[in-house]
């Protein structure tokens, strides 16, 4: 009899905290409508890109999912509501508006069911308030570097002075730099930091860039590796023709790339490496990368057999092939295909 009202008592008490808790994904709660309110400066889909909750495809392409499988076209899976998605989804909206310069925005969110209780109906409130523009941008221990090289910098930079500020535009800011350090002798710089403060006087901010780029560097003696057997005999000339730069020049990491795709363009190399070997950052006198160039030569002789299936004008037709590839015909990598 004790027992039984202490059952009874649990009872009455879980219930009510039951129907409070926030649904989540497995209780297959489907989200019919997201609202969102008060985006001024953006789209709504530019926001929706961003969230995890989405809405639910119609009855018609959920019943296509089930029954027909989701290759069936128009076929689409149900989207099913989660709280801790839904909270997360509020601080990713609280982000996105600061990294795109609107810090004092507020972001909240609230969910409705439906009268039947199977649907959620999803809102977002946001007051955007002011956006913060870019005051001042500094470059920081760049001083050393050739005229040139602080030329390219400053001339093309893609940050603005009065624009509005977005993290993203710093990030391509910092990446361009690193890629002129790269090419112009500097492939060890990174970036010592990103420093963005914010004024409460104006509400703008200022970007700091720094960075560090060591020695300038340049490009250093050729090292050959050749893997497997070399049947090609290929002049070795050829090859450093096509490197696309020499011992002495000022390092680029395009060049080096470039001269890859050269090499791989010949068409007699299955594989094509050329790697750098860069002192150490803190080294003030080593000023050479030495080069390592690794070749993986194709055979000189190949043989391809093929069949051969022909359909014209319901006409069928079968066949063979024999091709017979011949790699350096003349010594300088051309290659010579007959089929039978």
């Amino acid at each position: 009899m004790i027992a039984a009202a202490c059952f009874t008592l649990l009872c009455a008490v879980s219930s009510p905290l039951s129907a409070q808790t926030d649904p989540s994904y497995f209780d297959s709660v489907l989200v019919a409508a997201i609202e969102i309110d008060g985006n001024d400066s953006f789209r709504d889909d530019d926001l929706l890109l961003n969230l995890s909750t989405t809405e639910s495809p119609s009855g018609f392409s959920r019943w296509l999912f089930r029954n027909l499988g989701s290759r069936f076209p128009l076929a689409q899976e149900p989207r099913y509501f989660d709280s801790q998605a839904f909270r997360d989804d509020i601080d990713v909206l609280r982000t996105f508006y600061r990294n795109n310069g609107f810090f004092s925005a507020q972001v909240d969110g609230s969910y409705k069911r439906t009268a039947g209780g199977e649907a959620v109906t999803v809102r977002f409130e946001i007051i955007e308030g002011s956006y913060s523009s870019i005051d001042s941008i500094s470059y920081r221990r760049i001083e050393t570097l050739p005229e040139s090289v602080l030329a390219e910098i400053r001339g093309g930079t893609l940050l603005r002075v009065g624009r509005r500020y977005r993290a993203a535009d710093v990030q391509a800011e910092r990446n361009r730099v690193l890629e002129i350090l790269a090419n112009t002798g500097f492939p060890r710089a990174r970036a010592d930091s990103v420093v963005v403060e914010r004024k409460l006087s104006n509400n703008n901010v200022v970007v700091k860039l720094s960075f560090r780029h060591g020695r300038r560097l340049y490009f250093g003696p050729v090292t050959e590796h050749i893997r497997g057997v070399d049947e090609l005999n290929l002049a070795r000339q050829i090859i450093y023709d096509r490197l696309d730069f020499e011992e002495g020049e000022i390092y680029s990491r395009a060049r080096q790339f470039q001269g890859e795709t050269n090499l791989n363009r010949l068409g007699v190399f299955s594989s094509v490496a050329i790697t750098p070997e860069f002192p150490e950052i803190e080294n003030e006198q080593d000023s050479l990368a030495p080069i390592s160039l690794e070749l993986i030569p194709r055979k000189r002789f190949e043989l391809a057999p093929a069949a051969i299936l022909n359909n014209q004008l319901l006409d069928l037709s079968l066949g063979a092939e024999l091709a017979f590839l011949m790699r350096n015909v003349f010594g300088g990598a051309q290659s010579l295909t007959l089929r039978l």
